[in-house]
């Protein structure tokens, strides 16, 4: 004794003895509890070829869905193989079609379409989950049966006869997942971004998330969806999925941060946004489809630094300012006071200083040493200075680093110390004459020849001399006056500089 349902879960098979004969009958007695009436199912039994279609194992040739609901046709439901053809060789052509619903196909449109009477699929395309099951049906509170006849080919053209899948129709006993998809998902040019319940919101009351399948439609043009989880380090491991329409993830692996979204196609230059679409099944039942959209954002190119340097000439006993045309730094994308120069190594032969104020002697400032910093800005305003401590000449080095935050670079900037010679510029001999074409005052309510010019500080490196006619009368200390009308009589008075 059996039941009806047993029937409808392929529970029952037939098995042959192996007798030579090739027809078989089954009376069965049915009852319903009241009444009883019997029915006689013929068996033709077929010459077994060895290289034909046949069921997969796996596949139980029945399936439950919902009332008013869509449901993919996977292969545990409905599977083929052949020892000789591949799965999309394998073609199931329907022979009737269900009384409570209808067979689709999703074309390569994404559109669904009906199935009628000797339809074809292949096995290829349950793998896929282009076959759906759509039924509008309500069954009220007892479960309904649907079943659709098929043959089935392989790439030979052997056939299978009298083949069945049935359909059991159920009350919504539960609730589909409900589902909220928020946007606001924004990736870097070349980036991931983590997809988390801020994005995708799942929530069903009677399926644990483990359960809840996330099953992708279509998947991103200009990236793809990973799940990282089971990832081992930074790199990646074996355990790392790609998900598309045949991996789905759960919503536990989004609940605990292992699906990410992988911008990888770099070609999208006008290309801002990127979408892919999934439902969510609990295994009974499933939900419409929904769309994600992901904004791409265009990653500036970054600008390195440039930096450029000049030797640096400075004479013994003196001191320089290093100006931007001896260290020199070409940076578009930041500010000048943000670019911050390390002293890697300091001058061996000299101090390096850098001022408060361009206002101070070139001998104060802060000695800058090992790991002392300064910044570009400071460069262009003048407070840098080196003095050299070499007596006889020679060069000397600075070798620094420069950073603007993101980017780093090393440099060096050299020194040449040259000695000062002994004798005077040659400028007309050893002295040049001060005429009223270098130096000239005027005074609105004064005769312009009686200005006198009074020395408060002498030459640092000379000494000032007044000649009068032929003669010339050296003055050891500094000159205390002489007047315009002196600077202006070149031909009997002249003024001479002359260098030591």
């Amino acid at each position: 004794m059996f039941s009806f349902s047993d029937v409808t879960h392929n529970v029952l098979q037939y098995e042959h003895s192996g007798l030579s004969t090739d027809e078989d009958a089954i009376t069965f007695a049915v009852t319903d509890g009241f009444s009883m009436a019997t029915a006689v199912v013929q068996v033709v039994v077929l010459g077994v070829g060895g290289d034909g279609p046949r069921r997969d194992p796996e596949a139980l040739l029945s399936m439950e869905v919902p009332e008013n609901s869509s449901s993919v046709i996977r292969r545990t439901h409905l599977g083929y193989t052949s020892d000789t053809s591949p799965d999309e060789k394998i073609r199931i052509q329907l022979v009737s079609v269900p009384m409570y619903g209808i067979l689709t196909r999703t074309g390569s449109d994404s559109d669904h379409q009906d199935m009628t009477e000797y339809s074809s699929f292949t096995v290829d395309d349950i793998n896929k989950h282009r076959i759906r099951y759509i039924t509008s049906f309500e069954t009220g509170n007892q479960p309904v049966t649907d079943i659709f006849h098929f043959i089935v080919y392989d790439g030979e053209n052997n056939r299978l006869d009298n083949q069945m899948c049935t359909i059991t129709i159920t009350s919504k006993g539960t609730q589909p997942p409900v589902v909220a998809v928020r946007s606001g998902i924004k990736v870097q040019g070349g980036g991931r971004v983590q997809l988390s319940t801020n994005h995708i919101d799942v929530s069903d009351l009677d399926t644990p998330n483990k359960d809840l399948l996330v099953w992708m439609i279509s998947t991103p043009k200009y990236g793809f969806i990973e799940n990282t989880i089971g990832r081992v380090g930074l790199m990646g491991g074996s355990n790392t999925r790609i998900i598309s329409p045949e991996v789905p993830f759960s919503v536990d692996d989004l609940t605990t941060d292992h699906i990410f979204y992988v911008q990888n196609v770099q070609n999208t230059e006008h290309h801002y946004q990127d979408t892919f679409s999934f439902y969510i099944s609990d295994g009974s039942s499933q939900t419409e489809a929904f769309n994600v959209q992901i904004d791409i954002q265009q990653s500036k190119e970054e600008k390195v630094p440039v930096v450029s340097v000049d030797r640096v000439r400075v004479e013994e006993n003196s001191r320089v300012v290093i100006t931007n045309s001896s260290l020199n730094v070409l940076d578009q994308d930041t500010p000048d006071n943000d670019i911050i120069i390390t002293v890697a190594k300091p001058p061996t032969y000299g101090k390096l200083r850098r001022r408060q104020f361009y206002s101070q002697p070139l001998e104060n400032g802060l000695v800058l040493s090992q790991g002392s910093t300064f910044t570009y800005q400071d460069v262009l305003d003048l407070l840098l200075v080196y003095t050299p401590d070499l007596a006889s000449g020679g060069s000397d080095e600075l070798a620094f680093s420069l950073t603007d935050g993101i980017h780093t670079s090393a440099g060096r900037l050299t020194f040449t110390v040259d000695v000062r010679k002994t004798e005077g510029p040659r400028m007309s001999g050893a002295a040049s004459k001060i005429t009223e074409q270098n130096l000239k005052g005027s005074d609105s309510d004064s005769d312009s020849l009686k200005l006198r010019y009074i020395l408060i500080k002498d030459p640092p490196v000379g000494r000032l001399q007044l000649s009068k006619g032929r003669g010339q009368d050296a003055v050891a200390g500094p000159v205390k006056s002489f007047t315009q009308e002196e600077v202006n009589k070149e031909k009997s008075v002249h003024v001479t500089f002359m260098f030591k």
